[in-house]
């Protein structure tokens, strides 16, 4: 049967369109309720001001307490705010079934597609290194050879070691974690981040002693590695000192519950070794392939938005022929982005940001767009009085 294939979306959405069609009914008869009893009481009010104006004394009296009669009615009714909440409940329903029909009918990201040249080897090259950033060394391995590409050499080693730590972590061993931690030189020194990785395992390993009941053996390592951190971190210490005096009740109903409840610190504990360890190889802590597909996903819909509106205007060239597109995102910002402050573009390599002699940045577009003297072939400044030729201007790279 012809659109058989869609049938189950049609349902779905045919059962939310009844629901939001029921709404709609009860709203609109409760609405117009309200609105009837507001005339009603209006005519009333309207009826008594006029049989109060046919009095020949008390006029004005009658005509005050019918408006306050009416006014109290109103008040008692309150039809502003139940019709208010009548719609608030009708919008409800009627997102949800809008929510129903995009999930049953995903846009088609097609739109948003535009014939971009890639370099296929720097991709290869970023799945593989993702590959193995995920402890799938095999896999990465076979990717290389058919792809035909390999990264770093050393990197292959590091990473593997990195996941030979996480493994040892899981299994709550962190001897590999702070031997690593140890042997590339990451010491106690105050304000040093590495340094508070290396307080964290040893703190954790402290902390997992006792929790096997190991109480003097807990005491000799506190004794033994602790003073190094004490400038730093003494509060803490003290705080995981004090959980001596609960081995013997339980630690689990101590004021130092936290420290042995779930598993929130060993998972926090593998993050700031994560970020750390690629930190050391001058990496970040997401791989390429996860930011690229991270901010793929939340820009998309922007995008697909966007080509459907020039589409829509037939502005279809224009969209395929534009060179960047600028989306506000927190979360990955590894550039400078600068903004010329006359034209309130963002700068680009075909539109760099130009010094000034005054000291003053605006776009190259913006420079050449400035009224130059005819007599001195000079301009100036938009921001200040200082006057000079375009050709003083110096390209600045951030």
């Amino acid at each position: 049967m012809k659109g058989a294939g869609h049938q189950p979306q049609l349902e779905a959405i045919g059962k939310d369109l009844e629901r939001l069609t029921k709404r709609h009914k009860v709203t609109h008869k409760k609405t117009e309720e309200q609105i009837d009893k507001l005339i009603t009481d209006l005519s009333r009010c309207l009826e008594k001001m006029e049989a109060a104006q046919t009095q020949p004394e008390g006029a004005d009296v009658g005509v005050q307490l019918a408006l306050v009669t009416l006014n109290q009615a109103v008040k008692r009714a309150d039809p502003a705010t139940k019709v208010a909440a009548e719609q608030r409940e009708y919008h409800k329903i009627l997102a949800k079934f809008n929510k129903t029909i995009e999930k049953q009918f995903p846009m088609s990201i097609t739109r948003a597609y535009r014939d971009i040249e890639m370099d296929q080897d720097l991709m290869n090259g970023v799945i593989a290194e993702h590959l193995y950033r995920e402890g799938f060394v095999e896999t990465a391995r076979k990717f290389e050879e058919e792809a035909g590409v390999a990264i770093e050499p050393e990197l292959k080693p590091a990473l593997q070691e990195l996941h030979t730590i996480l493994r040892a972590i899981r299994q709550r061993d962190l001897q590999p974690a702070i031997l690593w931690a140890e042997k590339h030189g990451i010491v106690a020194e105050a304000g040093d981040k590495p340094a508070h990785l290396l307080f964290d395992l040893r703190a954790m390993e402290y902390l997992h002693l006792l929790k096997q009941h190991k109480r003097k053996e807990a005491l000799e390592y506190a004794r033994t590695y602790f003073p190094a951190h004490a400038h730093t971190h003494m509060s803490v210490i003290q705080r995981l000192m004090g959980c001596l005096a609960f081995t013997e009740s339980g630690l689990e109903r101590s004021p130092y519950a936290s420290f042995f409840t779930g598993t929130a610190h060993w998972h926090s504990l593998e993050t700031i070794l994560v970020r750390e360890y690629y930190g050391h190889l001058g990496l970040l802590a997401d791989s390429p392939l996860a930011t690229v597909v991270d901010e793929g996903c939340k820009v998309l819909p922007k995008f697909v938005k966007l080509a459907e509106v020039m589409e829509m205007q037939g502005r279809t060239q224009e969209w395929l022929n534009l060179s960047q597109l600028i989306v506000d995102d927190s979360g990955h910002k590894y550039h400078s982005l600068f903004v010329c402050p006359v034209s309130k573009e963002p700068c680009t390599p075909e539109n760099p940001p130009m010094l000034l002699l005054c000291g003053h940045i605006i776009s190259h577009g913006s420079l050449v767009k400035l009224p130059v003297r005819s007599h001195t072939h000079r301009f100036k400044c938009p921001y200040c009085p200082m006057e000079q030729k375009v050709g003083q201007a110096t390209r600045v790279y951030f």
